[in-house]
């Protein structure tokens, strides 16, 4: 999982379902501070003219969130307009 699920793992979550999709292109930010977990849906829809594929977007989150040192999951961009799609990590 290129690190993501490690990553996962020290939030105190061991597995994460995603049963819906937003109504807009998200961000689904998670983090455990070892007192609980805090979950964020951050609305992308202005990164959605720079994403050119799964690899693109994963660095633009990298460089986002660098002071956190996220690890990203990703679906590329045809996953944005159907309701299949490969995850990204």
């Amino acid at each position: 999982m290129g690190g993501a699920g490690y990553a996962l793992k020290f939030t105190g979550l061991r597995n994460v379902a995603v049963v819906r999709r937003c109504d807009k292109p998200s961000f689904l930010v998670i983090e455990g501070n070892g007192e609980g977990i805090k979950i964020d849906f951050i609305d992308m829809e202005s990164y959605l003219e720079e994403y050119t594929s799964g690899y693109h977007l994963n660095q633009c989150i990298l460089e986002m969130f660098s002071e956190k040192n996220y690890r990203a999951l990703i679906v590329g961009p045809a996953g944005i307009n159907t309701n299949i799609g490969a995850i990204f990590s």
